[in-house]
C-alpha cells in the first residue's frame, strides 16, 4: 500500500451536536469558561467550510464538534496508522523522507513528540503541517442528494481526490466520510 493511499482513505467524521447550536463547556475539547462558537450545520456547504477550516489549521478541537464518537475514533486510528508508517523500522525511513517536519527547533521537537506519543490532536497538527490543505474547494451547488446522504469527490493537491460524504440527521448535516 502506498503511504499516501492511507491518508487519502476516508476518515469518518460526523457529529451528534445540535444543528446551529452553541457548544457549551461540557463539549469535548472545551473547558469551563472557554469561549463557545456558533456551529452552523444547516447545509453540507456550511459544514464543509467549517470542517475544512479546522483541518487546514490542524485543529482537532475545532473539528471535534463535527465528529461522532465513532468518527473521532476512526480519525484517531487513521492518524495512528500514519504514525506507525513513519515510526516502523521497515517503512519509516523511506516514508519519513516524504514528510516535511518544521524547520523551527521547538516545532520540530513538538512534532517528534507527537510521533512518539501518538496524541491524536498533535498528530493531526503534524500531518497537516506536512501536507498543507489547499484552499477550500467549493462544493457543487447541485449536490447529488440520495435520501439523506451526499457523496462527492473533491479535488485535492497532487491530482488526487478527497472523498466526502455528508449525512443528514435529526440535528442537521454532518461529514460522515472525509479523505485527509
Amino acid at each position: 500500500m502506498r503511504p499516501r493511499s492511507l491518508t487519502v482513505a476516508g476518515v469518518v467524521l460526523a457529529s451528534l451536536v445540535p444543528a446551529c447550536g452553541r457548544e457549551g463547556p461540557a463539549a469535548k475539547g472545551t473547558s469551563p469558561g472557554a469561549p463557545t462558537a456558533e456551529v452552523d450545520r444547516s447545509t453540507p456547504h456550511a459544514v464543509w467550510r467549517a470542517a475544512h477550516a479546522a483541518l487546514a489549521d490542524g485543529d482537532l478541537a475545532r473539528l471535534r464538534p463535527y465528529l461522532t464518537p465513532a468518527g473521532e475514533l476512526r480519525l484517531s486510528r487513521d492518524l495512528e496508522a500514519w504514525r506507525a508508517l513513519l515510526t516502523d523500522p521497515a517503512t519509516g525511513p523511506r516514508v519519513a523522507t516524504r514528510v516535511k517536519l518544521p524547520d523551527d527547533p521547538a516545532a520540530r521537537a513538538a512534532a517528534q513528540a507527537a510521533l512518539a506519543t501518538g496524541d491524536a490532536a498533535a498528530l493531526l497538527r503534524v500531518f497537516i503541517a506536512s501536507e498543507p490543505r489547499d484552499p477550500v474547494t467549493p462544493l457543487p451547488t447541485d449536490l447529488p442528494l440520495r435520501d439523506d446522504r451526499v457523496d462527492v469527490d473533491l479535488p485535492a493537491h497532487g491530482g488526487e481526490t478527497r472523498p466526502v460524504r455528508f449525512v443528514r440527521g435529526a440535528d442537521g448535516w454532518r461529514i460522515d466520510r472525509l479523505g485527509l
